[in-house]
């Protein structure tokens, strides 16, 4: 049956496609890749494993392979091999294997993230590495930092939340006194310890808050400050569970205390931060998730 030259012709979109030769050229590059960092990724997880900083990043890798794999089917033409790309390759191998030289792992969980990023750019071009920039880039999230986070932070967090937490307990009328890092009250003795300090919850809510920036739709200024906002209520929300605490000791029993505090403390830690975040988000505009994901 003949076309009716009368009627028009819509606009056929072209459909982003993948030479062949460029499949090889990644899957071997993603061979090597493995064979480089894999030990990396060994000492990643049994700091996974074991911390209790950084359980939740066994979350991290699947959300981000799950955005990536979501992104897929709205990616640009792939515009050929970008040289460029090059020089971010060799800088993170460059990172990878100074830090395997001082016999130091971190570094090198950004080294491959540097890496990835580099090979998709040189693969794939510019507007792709831009497509995917946000699931190569929360990998990073899953990094540990625990023992340089600990070292630097963790003292000054449990005297700041000791401080707060004694100060508006105190403003509540309980007979609270601060010792160090320590709340004392007269029948009750609560010490805030390096997992009570607030970095714990810090960590997981920055990953969070950064996803939920990038998932949302909304002006970029209002979704940095979802971003920006993770850590300040995250540590709002640990403070709370330090009262609640206080509250309990005091107004039923010291048992009543330890029992909240060890089985649902990290729950309310992440109900309140999830809230405060999703409020912060809404009263910014952006309310609604990303056609695209």
């Amino acid at each position: 049956m003949a076309a009716n030259p009368d009627l028009p012709v819509e606009p056929v979109e072209p459909v982003a496609s993948v030479s062949p030769d460029v499949w090889i050229r990644a899957a071997v590059l993603v061979g090597l890749l493995a064979a480089v960092f894999g030990p990396m990724w060994v000492w990643a997880v049994g700091i996974w494993r074991e911390s209790e900083y950084y359980g939740h990043s066994f979350l991290l890798v699947p959300v981000s392979a799950y955005l990536a794999w979501r992104l897929w089917r709205s990616r640009p033409l792939p515009a050929g091999v970008h040289w460029p790309g090059l020089v971010l390759i060799g800088g993170g191998l460059l990172l990878h294997f100074a830090a395997r030289a001082l016999n130091v792992w971190f570094p090198s969980g950004f080294a491959f993230v540097a890496v990835l990023a580099g090979l998709v750019w040189w693969l794939f071009g510019t507007s792709t590495l831009r497509h995917f920039w946000f699931p190569i880039a929360f990998l990073a999230f899953a990094v540990p930092l625990e023992r340089f986070l600990v070292l630097k932070f963790a003292q000054p967090m449990q005297l700041v939340a000791t401080t707060y937490a004694t100060s508006f307990t105190a403003a509540m009328g309980l007979p609270v006194k601060q010792v160090g890092t320590t709340v004392v009250m007269p029948d009750y003795t609560f010490e805030v310890a390096i997992p009570c300090s607030g970095l714990k919850s810090s960590i997981a809510m920055s990953a969070l808050a950064a996803l939920l920036a990038f998932v949302l739709e909304g002006a970029l200024w209002a979704r940095l400050v979802v971003f920006a906002m993770g850590i300040p209520i995250a540590l709002v929300a640990n403070g709370f569970r330090i009262i609640l605490t206080l509250v309990l000791a005091r107004a039923i029993a010291p048992s009543a205390a330890e029992g909240f505090s060890h089985m649902l403390a990290g729950l309310v830690v992440f109900a309140i931060a999830l809230g405060g975040l999703l409020t912060v988000a809404r009263s910014l505009g952006c309310k609604a998730l990303r056609a695209d994901i």
